[in-house]
């Protein structure tokens, strides 16, 4: 039986909301009954680096530092964070291939996945998907959800669920055998 992963590109925390977009995200999946056994994060270097979260004692500290302190707050253990390291721009393919040969590096046979978009930049969601398809075709991993997490005025996140919608590609996949092919058995 494979781990359930969950798929992230995190964000810096934005200091006028009580949460951070990939902590919603988180606390979503523990309530679905769906806690992960791996976090693979993409992470920036100023997200990794720049101490921009104030916390309530006075001290700052890094999106990261402050990332792993709301996982342990729920009860996921630090080691369960696979950072990967990206450069704050991921505008190159180059970068963006390297990013996904080093997630496929991560991802064993079996496992399920997790993806959340709330993250990164505007290109960052179709980097995460072509991903979770690269994963699904050489690793035979499911993408079970595929969510974003809406930061609110009053400082909260609601999640969108967008799992129907990633299910479509596999519908377009279905329809182009068959019109290339004349098999339906995808469909």
């Amino acid at each position: 039986m494979g781990r359930d992963v969950l798929l992230l590109y995190m964000s810096p925390k934005n200091q006028n909301y009580k949460t951070q977009t990939n902590e919603g995200a988180v606390r979503y999946l523990i309530k679905e009954k769906e806690t992960p056994d791996c976090i693979l994060a993409l992470c920036s270097e100023t997200v990794r680096k720049k101490a921009v979260v104030e916390m309530p004692d006075g001290s700052t500290c890094t999106t990261l530092e402050y990332f792993r302190d709301a996982l342990r707050r729920v009860g996921i253990p630090e080691e369960r964070l696979v950072v990967i390291e990206v450069p704050d721009s991921m505008d190159d393919e180059k970068k963006q291939f390297q990013a996904i040969s080093q997630l496929l590096e991560k991802i064993n046979e079996g496992d399920t996945l997790s993806i959340d978009l709330s993250g990164g930049m505007r290109d960052t969601a179709m980097l995460l998907v072509t991903a979770a398809r690269c994963m699904r075709d050489l690793r035979g991993v499911e993408t079970r959800r595929v969510i974003y997490s809406e930061l609110c005025p009053d400082g909260t996140s609601r999640i969108h669920d967008s799992s129907m919608l990633y299910n479509l590609f596999d519908l377009i996949t279905a329809m182009d055998e068959f019109f290339s092919t004349g098999t339906a058995q995808k469909l």
